[in-house]
């Protein structure tokens, strides 16, 4: 691998780390979360992530490779991907802090 290409992979792995420390911090409780997601959709690999680094209990249900997950997806009226329900709250696509106001509500 040429030294520039290995510098700039180097780079790329220090900057994620970094910005994985502005994340706000939750405490895991015990509300039920769901992730309806899709094997190539990067927010949803995002939100997994970071559920995994909270320590956040998640069911993940992939509305492509599961007719059931996708009947559940359209019962909440889904318009893409992730569709994220906390309780009975949905969250359409994923940010951090938008995710921590609704599962700490």
């Amino acid at each position: 691998m040429p030294l520039k290409a290995l510098a700039l992979l180097l780079f790329s792995l220090v900057i994620a780390d970094y910005f994985h420390l502005l994340e706000p911090r939750l405490i895991p409780n015990n509300k039920s979360v769901i992730l309806y997601s899709t094997s190539w959709c990067r927010y949803c690999e995002q939100a997994r992530d970071f559920f995994t680094r909270q320590n956040i209990h998640f069911i993940e249900k992939d509305i492509e490779r599961d007719p059931i997950a996708r009947q559940e997806y359209e019962q909440y009226h889904g318009q893409g991907v992730p569709l994220i329900v906390i309780n009975d709250t949905l969250m359409q696509g994923f940010q951090a802090r938008r995710f921590q106001q609704l599962y700490e509500k």
